[in-house]
Formats: C-alpha cells, sequence, structure tokens
C-alpha cells in the first residue's frame, strides 16, 4: 500500500492541477491583505468613528428626552455619555492602549448593569468592527470577560486590517472571511478529481486485473488524499503566517477573540481558535476523503461525483439540520459539523462543547462509509 501511495503522492505533485490549487488556496488566504481590506490605517480611526457616532445618537435621544420632560430618562443617557465621551479622547489621540481597555471594561459593565436592571432597550452598543450587535446578558457578560482579559493581561486590542499581526490575520481570514463550507468546496473539486482521475484516463481497467486488494487499492488513495490535502492546507496556512510575520509581526497566541466560543465559559485566545478550527478541519477532510473514496465506486464521471459531495455541502450551507432547528438524533449526523464556524460560536441546546464531539463523529462517520466500502467488495471485485 505504501508503494501505491508514493505513486499516487507523485503522479498528483507533478500535475498542473496540483500547482494551479495550491496558487488558488495561497491568493485564497492572503488576498485580504492585499486588498484594502480596512482603508483606515489604525484601529484607532475605525473605532473612533462607532464611538463617535454612538455618541451623537445617545446625546441626541438624551436632548429629545429633556424636551419631553422625562427627567429620569434623560439622566441614564447622559450618564452613559460620561462613559462614551471620554473614550472619544482616549482613541482621538494616541494614548496608552490600556487606559482605553479599562474605558471600554467601564461601558460594557454599565451596558450589563443596565441589561440586569430590565433596561435592555435603552442599551446602546458600540459598533466596532466584527463585533456582534446582540443585546443579551451572555454576550454582555462576554464584553466585560472579554476587556477584563485585556486589561488584566495588558494586552492592546488588535485591529482587523492590512497591519495587523500573522495570527490575528489567520484568525480572522476564517472566522470572517474564509468559510469552512468554501474551503470542504475546494476540497471537493479536488477529490473529484483525484479519485475520478484513474476512470478518465482509463487506467483503471489496469489497476481491476492487478494481483493487489482492492481494499488496499482504494485505502491508499484514500490516505494520498487525506495527507496530500492535509499538508496542502498546512503549507498555505505557514506561508500565510510567515508573508504577514515579515510585515506586521507575529502576535500573541494568548490575544483574545472577540467571540466566545461554544463549551467556554472564559474568554477564547485565538491560540484555543486556531488549534480547534484545525482539529475539526482536519477530522472534515478525513470524512470528505472516505466519502469519496465510497461515491467513487458507484460514479464514472468527474461531474457525477462532485455533485454527490455538493449535495452535502448544500445541506450545511442552507442548515437544513442546524441544531436550532433539528430532531435530537440529527446531532449524530456530520452535516452541520462542516460548519466550523458554526459549531465555534453558534449555540447549541444538546452539547456543551461540540467540538470534540464534531470531530469524533466526522470520524465515526467516515468509519462508517469504510464499512461500507468492504461490504461493496464483498460482492463486487472491481474498482
Amino acid at each position: 500500500m505504501f508503494e501505491q501511495m508514493r505513486i499516487e503522492m507523485k503522479r498528483y505533485i507533478k500535475s498542473r492541477f496540483a500547482f494551479f490549487s495550491f496558487l488558488l488556496l495561497a491568493l485564497l488566504f492572503l488576498a485580504s491583505l492585499f486588498s484594502g481590506l480596512a482603508k483606515a490605517n489604525t484601529q484607532q480611526l475605525t473605532m473612533l468613528g462607532a464611538i463617535q457616532e454612538t455618541t451623537s445618537q445617545v446625546e441626541a435621544k438624551a436632548n429629545q428626552l429633556s424636551k419631553d420632560k422625562k427627567t429620569e430618562e434623560s439622566d441614564r443617557e447622559k450618564e452613559r455619555l460620561t462613559y462614551l465621551e471620554p473614550l472619544i479622547s482616549a482613541y482621538s489621540s494616541t494614548g496608552d492602549a490600556q487606559t482605553r481597555n479599562e474605558l471600554n471594561l467601564a461601558y460594557a459593565n454599565f451596558n450589563l448593569q443596565e441589561f440586569t436592571a430590565g433596561r435592555q432597550k435603552d442599551i446602546q452598543l458600540i459598533p466596532y468592527p466584527n463585533k456582534e450587535q446582540e443585546i443579551t446578558q451572555a454576550s454582555l457578560q462576554q464584553d466585560v470577560l472579554y476587556y477584563q482579559y485585556l486589561v488584566d493581561h495588558k494586552l492592546t486590542e488588535v485591529p482587523d486590517s492590512r497591519n495587523q499581526p500573522a495570527v490575528n490575520y489567520l484568525s480572522n481570514q476564517l472566522i470572517y472571511r474564509i468559510s469552512s463550507i468554501l474551503l470542504f468546496a475546494f476540497l471537493a473539486i479536488q477529490a473529484a478529481h483525484f479519485f475520478m482521475l484513474d476512470k478518465r484516463q482509463g487506467s483503471i481497467r489496469f489497476l481491476n486485473v492487478l494481483p493487489i486488494s482492492k481494499h488496499k487499492l482504494v485505502m491508499s488513495k484514500v490516505w494520498t488524499f487525506f495527507l496530500l490535502n492535509t499538508g496542502l492546507f498546512i503549507v498555505v496556512a505557514v506561508i500565510a503566517l510567515v508573508v504577514v510575520t515579515l510585515l506586521n509581526g507575529f502576535g500573541h497566541l494568548s490575544t483574545p477573540i472577540v467571540q466566545s466560543m461554544v463549551g467556554k465559559t472564559d474568554v477564547a485566545t485565538i491560540g484555543e481558535f486556531l488549534l480547534a478550527y484545525s482539529g475539526l478541519f482536519i477530522a472534515g477532510v478525513f470524512f470528505i476523503s472516505m466519502f469519496s473514496a465510497f461515491i467513487s465506486l458507484f460514479t464514472r464521471y468527474f461531474i457525477s461525483h462532485i455533485v454527490w459531495i455538493f449535495a452535502l455541502l448544500v445541506v450545511v450551507q442552507f442548515g437544513w439540520l442546524q441544531a436550532n432547528n433539528a430532531h435530537e438524533w440529527f446531532y449524530y449526523l456530520p452535516f452541520h459539523y462542516l460548519d466550523i464556524s458554526t459549531m465555534l460560536f453558534g449555540e447549541t441546546s444538546m452539547f456543551m462543547h461540540p467540538i470534540g464531539l464534531g470531530a469524533v463523529i466526522l470520524i465515526d462517520w467516515a468509519v462508517v462509509f469504510y464499512v461500507c466500502m468492504l461490504l461493496t467488495f464483498g460482492f463486487r471485485k472491481r474498482l
């Protein structure tokens, strides 16, 4: 089997398809770096505009309440301004990052207190970049935890811009711009090309008469495809990290991310996010590898092969089996575990920690398709 894997790897690596796949994936990961992602060169300018916008809205509301003789409500809005106006001053100058963190923490605590007091409708969130404008107790508590973490660890909030360090750039690409569904769609095209190559070239007849177990031939393809594509994504991610590191520095894996990860009660760091994402993604690659190998036994053409995988991804993309509307047994299907961002940042009612469980379920289904292949070879002796 290892000799067959060596042959498959050599054939794939020398192909033009492999080169263009690498080039396309590299461009996908690096596009935002050169596309003018953020017109503002610093987070300070971007966030200042967001604070000024919120402050203007609060001022207008306070003035209107004063005209309407609603003194109590007007006083609360004026109290809100006592948190916002210092933020404008802090972001208007190149002041201390710790001061900005402390001011944001104070405003986050104020919003949480307003929510606890039952004044949810009065809360005014600052529309910071890539920050969900969701007014729930959980999201407001996450804001407090996030800024408390920055204060305690004396960290600077990092901009989602062309000047961000490498680990921030990579995590923001995976969270906000490169959907895992897009990556798996790319993988589906790779799989259709790889598993249908022998049938397209006519060499399948030669493989069928070889005195080698058909099971070993298929599994050599599965492991070759899995290793090649896992390696491809790792290489491209490392290249992106190196390029951005040369431009903006590496950054810190301990930097917190704005969104809260499912299964965590405290702030999640970039390092934790990248580790969790990698685990789910690698399990997804293994699942796609085994699924593609199985359907290759029943398909003859590139198009028919890719339609099967795309049909699976369509189910994922349109959320037909998502946690909020699925029956309990749907949780044990592999579909929604391919939507990695939803699994990491969405809410589930059944699993407290779906990350590890999602990887296990994807691998379990890969084993199911492996058993199906063994059963298939039990009644037929050709690929």
